[in-house]
């Protein structure tokens, strides 16, 4: 048989006990783990499959746990570089989908609220150890958590905080339409502190709105 390669998109909704055992039987191992692997979330996922096996998954979101794109992004960043990066522990609103992607040496994050058009985005990319500001705005210092210093600025659609960490230059933005949701520089502070707050696992201290 010729090798073929074909690209499926499962959107699977499975929970706890909702296959019968007459069901799971009669899958393969490939189908049952791959059961298994989704079992109790709701998620995307593109599949490649060659000569009839599964030879890849790669995860297009995951909207029980958008989590799950982010800590991707950020395993390939460390992979590649060894560093890690800083994430946000609080959040000014609730998720609904985390996109991220690593291009040369920066890795970008964003996490958003569709429903009320609320977004948080993270540039992070490697410094000589100087702040970089961009031109033409006026950004002003501001005083972080564990003596950490940095600039904060106004954007079109809502504010945008830069410090550095470990070498790493972080631009961290909050935005919104100012309509479903209004940006504030008090919050976006807030979301960087929680950021510098500690480097333990999220779930540890993770506090979300």
């Amino acid at each position: 048989m010729n090798i073929k390669k074909s690209i499926l998109i499962f959107l699977v909704v499975l929970a706890l006990g909702v296959q019968s055992p007459t069901y799971t039987k009669a899958m393969n191992e490939e189908m049952r783990w791959f059961h298994q692997l989704s079992k109790g979330i709701a998620i995307t996922r593109e599949v490649s499959v060659k000569n009839n096996k599964i030879s890849k998954i790669k995860v297009i979101s995951d909207v029980a746990n958008p989590h799950m794109n982010e800590l991707t992004v950020i395993k390939e960043y460390k992979e590649k570089f060894n560093k890690e990066i800083l994430v946000p522990m609080h959040f000014p609103f609730k998720m609904t989908h985390v996109n991220g992607k690593v291009s040369g040496k920066k890795i970008f994050l964003q996490y958003q609220n569709k429903e009320i058009s609320g977004v948080l985005g993270i540039q992070v990319e490697p410094t000589a150890g100087e702040i970089t500001l961009p031109k033409g705005n006026m950004y002003k210092p501001v005083t972080l958590n564990k003596g950490y210093h940095g600039f904060i600025g106004k954007t079109r659609k809502g504010f945008e905080l830069i410090f550095l960490s470990d070498n790493m230059q972080y631009s961290v933005k909050l935005l919104g339409d100012n309509k479903k949701y209004k940006p504030s520089k008090k919050e976006l502070i807030k979301v960087v502190n929680w950021m510098l707050f500690t480097k333990e696992p999220r779930g540890m201290y993770w506090e979300d709105n």
